[in-house]
């Protein structure tokens, strides 16, 4: 069973083709990690998932429904939407609530769930991620780190069928990522399915199970996660892991001994 579907996806921004027919299905209980160089269309394929950038044809399916990017109501990207949730690069806290405020926001107002509930789910969730005691501080009382997994907290709380992260750990000092990389696999169980935007090679490498490569915006290899480290089908894809594994891997190849 797959939670979701792409067919056809592009994406142009006036004369600029950023994406074009990208076609990509993630099935229940999978983990996709997209891979690529800056400026492939990595971070706009994901926005485009949940219409967050609106995709110029194709379709997305999730839920038993097809979501068509040219007839699409603003209904049917409420509906989009709720079947997945976004990790941002930049956090996007409300820095006038506290912790527990950002994490309930979506339960009250979007699931009008009541408060005295909301509330009590966001704590539990707070302590999933490791901030039980940062509940009643404010967003700028917070490391970037911890800021990031308030955003993991957010997205969690509204039970995607989808988890979509982008870049999660860009925006960050190098000594608070591995915190953050620890909470993302830590929480992988937690939903259905996972796709995340990275440039972390060996958390790729770790938490995926299949690798998706784009270049220039269009999906030049899609593999296991073995097979793509070990040995890639095209040579636009070794060039890259020749270019990028030097300078990625290495750092977090503790993950992986911390991980097994």
């Amino acid at each position: 069973m797959f939670m979701i579907r792409l067919a056809g996806i592009g994406k142009s921004f006036g004369d600029k083709e950023v994406l074009r027919d990208i076609n990509l299905t993630v099935d229940t209980g999978k983990i996709f990690a997209v891979l690529g160089p800056s400026g492939s269309g990595k971070s706009t394929l994901l926005r485009c998932i949940n219409f967050l950038e609106r995709p110029t044809c194709g379709a997305v399916e999730s839920g038993g429904r097809t979501i068509d990017a040219k007839t699409a109501t603003s209904r049917d990207i409420i509906f989009l939407r709720n079947q997945t949730a976004m990790v941002f690069q930049q956090f996007n806290l409300f820095q006038n609530l506290t912790v527990t405020g950002n994490v309930m926001l979506g339960l009250t107002d979007v699931k009008r769930m009541d408060r005295r509930e909301a509330r009590a789910v966001s704590l539990q969730i707070l302590d999933r991620v490791g901030l039980s005691d940062k509940a009643n501080s404010y967003p700028s009382q917070l490391s970037g780190g911890q800021q990031q997994r308030v955003g993991i907290a957010r997205a969690l709380a509204m039970k995607p069928d989808v988890l979509l992260l982008d870049e999660p750990t860009s925006a960050l000092d190098p000594e608070l990522i591995e915190d953050v990389l620890q909470c993302i696999i830590k929480v992988a169980e937690d939903v259905n399915a996972m796709i995340i935007v990275t440039h972390e090679l060996g958390f790729a490498k770790i938490l995926a199970d299949t690798i998706v490569f784009i270049d220039n915006g269009v999906i030049v290899e899609q593999t296991d996660t073995t097979q793509f480290f070990q040995n890639p089908s095209t040579e636009r894809a070794r060039d890259f892991l020749k270019n990028s594994l030097r300078r990625y891997l290495n750092p977090s190849e503790t993950l992986l001994q911390q991980a097994i």
